[in-house]
C-alpha cells in the first residue's frame, strides 16, 4: 500500500468520526438560536486532537477534505435567519479545526493553492464579517 493512500484511509477514517459530531454541534447551535456555545465535548476534542496529529504528516488530504465538507454543510439558497444561523455555525467549526490543523503541520506541508485558499477563507471574513 502506498503512503499517500495509507494517509488518504487514515484521514477518511477520522473524518467518518467527526462528521457526525460536528453535525450535532451545528445542530446544537441552531437548538440555542444561535448562540455558538461550546460546551465541553471530549469526542469531539479527540477526534480533532487527533486529525491534527494526521496533520503533522499529511496535511494536504486532510485540509481538501475539511473544506470540501464545509463546501457540502454550508446551506445554500434562502437566507433566512435559520440558514445564516446554520452557515455560522458550520464556519466556526470549519475555523476552529483549520486553526488546530494549520498549527500542528509543518508550513512546507501545504501547497501554495491551499494557503492561498485559507487566507482568501479568512480576509473575506474579516472584510464581510459585519454584514
Amino acid at each position: 500500500m502506498k503512503a499517500g493512500s495509507a494517509a488518504k484511509l487514515i484521514v477518511d477514517a477520522l473524518l467518518q468520526r467527526f462528521l457526525p459530531l460536528a453535525r450535532r454541534r451545528i445542530e446544537t447551535a441552531q437548538a440555542q438560536d444561535g448562540q455558538y456555545l461550546r460546551p465541553s465535548d471530549p469526542a469531539y476534542e479527540q477526534v480533532l486532537d487527533s486529525l491534527a496529529m494526521v496533520a503533522r504528516h499529511t496535511p494536504v488530504p486532510l485540509l481538501e477534505a475539511l473544506l470540501r465538507w464545509r463546501e457540502s454543510e454550508s446551506p445554500k439558497g434562502a437566507n433566512d435567519a435559520s440558514t445564516f444561523q446554520r452557515k455560522l455555525a458550520v464556519e466556526c467549526i470549519f475555523c476552529s479545526a483549520c486553526i488546530r490543523f494549520v498549527e500542528c503541520c509543518p508550513q512546507e506541508g501545504l501547497t501554495e493553492n491551499l494557503w492561498i485558499g485559507l487566507e482568501n477563507f479568512i480576509f473575506d471574513w474579516l472584510i464581510n464579517a459585519d454584514r
